[in-house]
């Protein structure tokens, strides 16, 4: 299947994601209730290195977006066999260079790399106060965004869902990215309220580029029906929200309640809620304060945080997505240590229904097909004998 899939041209790869999409085994997926699921986040630079194609190229060419895009949902519903249902969403996003470039920041883009950014660009006060809101047409990638949005929408026709790229990062992450971290930090102690003026910059500008949008593809914010893909393999609502600088191994929860709560709290009241939350930090000592928001729909878990506590604080009805650890479970695992640590995860699991997902796989080929092939085999083994 995996040279049928290699070798397809774009009907035919559009084709065969219609027959997936349709089959049996998908209507299985779609309306799988187990407890469990295993699930693999595989990035495009895997991908790239599997199928041959060019990661430059794939922002500039959409036909050779869109075919890569079919060639590796179909890899991971026919050569893997994960529990992730096949869906017909295609569109593009640029990783974490998309919202930088938005407040006026650099993007960069490099041969086998996924996108990302360059320095900070507000220094102080006065750089605040000159800052612009972003435009949703003009400003970063925007142009770009627009322009593959509507190339791909004449490529798919009315075969394929093409969804248009959202915001993911937080206001903390953001506010890392265009101030530093360091010295963020230091302007907490020195400056807070310059820290607090940042953060609201930053949640009043997502607020009205997102109405913007909202507006353009003629839906609401508080519409979680509408999903877009994040870094491949993450589909996210209009609410998501991407915090990995959000970390209590660097900060206090008192930190977290001052600096960053108010400033999530004013993005969910705008939202309706949020509904999935990320953080690859160790979120344990914010999750009293993260399931005020609410997070409705699922919890993103580091190998940092404290899953069984968490399953005690997060509001029922949540999901709990459990990321293993890239090296250690996956890429260094033999059958012996998934066995254990999928046994281990089960047991802890409190009730909750639990994602467990092998992702943030960035590096390899074929041999990261292979390994998650081979986990998501164990992980039945393990549910078949729980």
């Amino acid at each position: 299947m995996l040279d049928r899939i290699r070798n397809a041209n774009l009907d035919e790869l559009i084709g065969l994601t219609l027959e997936a999409y349709g089959s049996s085994r998908n209507k299985e997926l779609q309306n799988n209730r187990e407890q469990f699921k295993f699930k693999t986040g595989i990035g495009r630079t895997v991908y790239a290195n599997v199928f041959g194609f060019k990661t430059m190229d794939y922002y500039k060419d959409p036909r050779l977006c869109l075919e890569a895009q079919l060639r590796w949902k179909l890899c991971q519903f026919y050569v893997i066999k994960d529990d992730a249902p096949m869906d017909l969403l295609v569109g593009i996003d640029y990783a974490t260079a998309f919202e930088p470039s938005l407040f006026g920041m650099e993007y960069h883009m490099e041969e086998g790399m996924e996108p990302t950014y360059a320095g900070p660009v507000i220094h102080d006060e006065e750089d605040l106060k000159k800052a612009k809101k972003p435009d949703f047409y003009k400003s970063g990638l925007m142009p770009q965004a627009h322009c593959m949005y509507q190339s791909l929408q004449e490529l798919a026709g009315d075969r394929l869902d093409v969804f248009f790229t959202g915001f993911a990062r937080g206001p903390w992450s953001i506010a890392t990215m265009v101030c530093g971290f360091n010295e963020l930090f230091i302007y907490s102690m020195e400056q807070p309220q310059f820290v607090h003026d940042l953060m609201q910059h930053i949640v009043d500008s997502r607020m009205e580029w997102e109405t913007e949008r909202c507006r353009y593809l003629g839906i609401s914010p508080e519409d979680d029906s509408y999903i877009w893909k994040y870094v491949v393999y993450r589909n996210n609502a209009n609410s998501a929200l991407f915090e990995d600088e959000v970390d209590g191994q660097l900060f206090s929860p008192d930190f977290y309640h001052e600096f960053i709560f108010p400033y999530e709290k004013q993005l969910a009241d705008f939202y309706g809620g949020i509904d999935y939350y990320h953080s690859c930090g160790m979120l344990t000592g914010f999750m009293e304060d993260i399931a005020k928001l609410p997070v409705a729909g699922e919890q993103h878990i580091s190998s940092c945080t404290d899953y069984a506590k968490t399953a005690q604080t997060m509001p029922d009805g949540v999901t709990m997505q459990i990321s293993l650890v890239p090296v250690e479970d996956v890429i260094n695992a033999d059958e012996q240590h998934m066995h254990r640590r999928f046994r281990e995860i089960m047991e802890n699991a409190r009730g909750r229904n639990i994602d467990i997902c092998a992702d943030a796989l960035y590096v390899g080929g074929m041999d990261i097909i292979d390994k998650t092939a081979q986990m998501a085999r164990v992980f039945r083994e393990v549910m078949e004998t729980r």
